[in-house]
């Protein structure tokens, strides 16, 4: 990465295109993350110095190739602010990715406060008819450089550049809802934009990723979801530690710690894939994150972070990493499927720590495990719930069963919990005995499928019992667990579900 920028001497345009092409493949070798920290300091040092301003106003910076006054107005986009919207651009991702000796320069914080305050003096529009193209090109060069992360972690440096850039891309993703990116002449921009705004949405289709568990090399699922992606090599991941979750593993974050993996390059089909073995969203997110490979930092990386509590005594120390088979304990777990009372959280750890619930009903006995669930996750059944019974805890009313012998659906909870604590919530569920084949309560071990590999059960009874209607106490309690796990359901939605179960 070398140093591209000057001011020739005599006006020649196609010398200051040429330059500006230069620039912005520096920009690109910049965020690829293979430029070593020396020319990074180098060349951010070379924009420091080449940076001028105004001689109106010395609160504005600028990278121009001459006076504004003396360009047209039709140019002055393109020879005085493109360059200087490419160098900002250039200084904010360096701001943001380091390193810090290129961020502990002197005159570094000052030159790119100054610099952007100075990209806001014609509002990031191109010139006359040229308007909203012009601010879509511009966009494109800061799409490139992650603006909108630096705008996010820095609001402060320059307070009018940020409230002009959030506006400018909100107004150009409003205007893309409505299809309305259209130029003065009728031109149709509607493409260019989405592929700038796309560019700046969060991590969600990474094409390059971090792995540090089932998928390595080796390992259960690697065969099926990255035989075909390309390796690139080891790396590691800094400011994150490992955790056992039992048939696989987890990360959190973690100063000062690191998990070593793997990264690869994947298509959005294997990315869809991953995504649902991994239940993003639920279980893990999908988050940007940068990785050291090969002596080198690579930026605008993807892996997954686990969503739920994690244990210290779980804890993986990078010595005994990577993740491979000897760390899994996954044969003595389950996912727990409940369907009925015990999507409320607070109702569930009853069965685990003993107690009656509220106050209220039978008491219920510890496990001898009591830990608590590893992992807490909404989980839909292809089969029906409905109500049927009587309970006393209940007000002697009906309580939910699940119908496997049809397809259908309910909404349900999983939990990741131990083999015995499994048993024993069995046990519990039938007043603390082993139900018989007549018996009209849960008598039904039912395995689901899987999750990560490690078996879903639930339990209800063998048959299809008459259909009892549940006290309004009961019900109440469902839609206290509905609520708890699936937030994006309204509160209509919630009662119909509940209400229609046994219509």
């Amino acid at each position: 990465m070398k140093n591209t920028f000057y001011r020739p001497a005599e006006p020649d345009t196609k010398l200051f295109e040429e330059i500006i092409r230069l620039m912005r493949g520096d920009l690109s070798e910049l965020v690829s993350g293979k430029v070593e920290k020396e020319e990074i300091v180098s060349y951010a040092g070379k924009l420091i110095e080449d940076a001028k301003p105004l001689p109106k106003n010395h609160d504005l910076l600028f990278w121009g190739f001459a006076e504004p006054e003396t360009i047209p107005s039709d140019s002055r986009v393109v020879y005085f602010f493109t360059p200087s919207y490419l160098a900002i651009s250039m200084l904010a991702y360096i701001k943001l990715h380091g390193p810090k000796e290129a961020v502990e320069l002197e005159g570094f914080d000052e030159t790119l406060k100054k610099g952007l305050m100075g990209a806001t003096a014609r509002s990031f529009s191109g010139a006359g008819h040229d308007g909203l193209i012009g601010m879509i090109r511009c966009f494109d060069i800061f799409a490139e450089a992650k603006v909108h992360k630096f705008v996010d972690a820095y609001p402060e440096i320059c307070p009018t550049f940020t409230s002009l850039f959030l506006k400018t891309k909100s107004h150009l993703e409003q205007k893309l809802l409505s299809n309305k990116v259209i130029g003065d002449y009728g031109e149709d921009y509607n493409k260019e934009a989405d592929s700038v705004i796309r560019k700046m949405k969060d991590m969600k289709t990474a094409e390059i990723i971090f792995v540090y568990g089932t998928l390595l090399r080796k390992n259960k699922n690697h065969e099926r979801f990255l035989s075909r992606a390309k390796f690139m090599g080891e790396a590691v991941l800094p400011g994150y530690a490992l955790y056992n979750l039992g048939g696989y593993p987890g990360i959190k974050t973690k100063k000062e710690d690191h998990v070593k993996g793997e990264v690869y390059t994947v298509d959005a089909e294997t990315l869809k894939r991953i995504n649902q073995l991994e239940n993003e969203g639920t279980l893990y997110s999908l988050v940007e994150v940068t990785v050291e490979m090969d002596g080198k930092m690579i930026h605008y990386v993807g892996t997954y972070f686990y969503l739920n509590h994690v244990e210290e005594k779980n804890y993986i120390h990078p010595d005994d990493q990577p993740w491979s088979s000897k760390n899994s304990k996954k044969n003595d777990l389950v996912w727990y499927a409940a369907y009925g009372s015990n999507m409320l959280h607070e109702r569930f750890m009853h069965y685990i720590n003993g107690g009656s619930f509220r106050g209220g009903g039978r008491e219920h006995k510890p496990c001898k495990d009591t830990s608590a669930p590893r992992a807490k996750m909404a989980y839909e059944f292809s089969h029906d719930m409905y109500y049927a019974n009587k309970s006393g805890t209940w007000d002697n009313m009906g309580v939910s069963f699940l119908d496997v012998s049809r397809p259908g659906k309910a909404y349900g909870v999983a939990y990741l919990i131990t083999e015995e604590q499994y048993e024993h919530l069995c046990r519990e569920e039938n007043s603390g005995t082993i139900p018989g084949a007549d018996s009209t309560w849960y008598n039904n071990k039912v395995e689901l499928g899987t999750i990560q590999d490690i078996p879903v059960k639930t339990v209800t009874n063998i048959r299809v019992l008459e259909k009892k209607q549940p006290s309004q106490k009961y019900k109440e309690v469902l839609m206290e667990g509905l609520r708890e796990n699936y937030p994006d359901l309204s509160e209509e939605e919630i009662r119909d579900y509940v209400e229609s179960r046994n219509s």
